[in-house]
């Protein structure tokens, strides 16, 4: 979210004429679980705590996403395939 904006940011500020953007899948991590998981139990197994979040946090403050009742990680493969759904739709960003 906090990328997508900057993104955003950068389309409106060179002209949405000048841009073009393709989503590509990119899976975070293939080791969770396809349904999901709990956000504390996620992140001890992937990274010790959630201490990576501090700075992430941070920056969604700026851009308005607190990131304030973040309680799911959610599985990367589920949105890729919503993504390509999408684009086979002809529905696009």
């Amino acid at each position: 979210y906090v990328g997508k904006k900057h993104l955003d940011a950068a389309i409106e500020q060179y002209g949405s004429g000048r841009v073009e953007v393709n989503w590509l899948p990119y899976i975070i991590d293939a080791g969770t679980d396809s349904e999901g998981e709990e956000y504390f139990s996620y992140n001890r197994r992937r990274w010790g705590s959630d201490g990576w979040t501090v700075p992430l946090r941070r920056m969604g403050a700026t851009v308005g996403a607190a990131f304030a009742d973040w309680r799911w990680w959610p599985s990367t493969l589920r949105a890729h395939c919503l993504v390509n759904f999408a684009k086979s739709k002809g529905v696009s960003t």
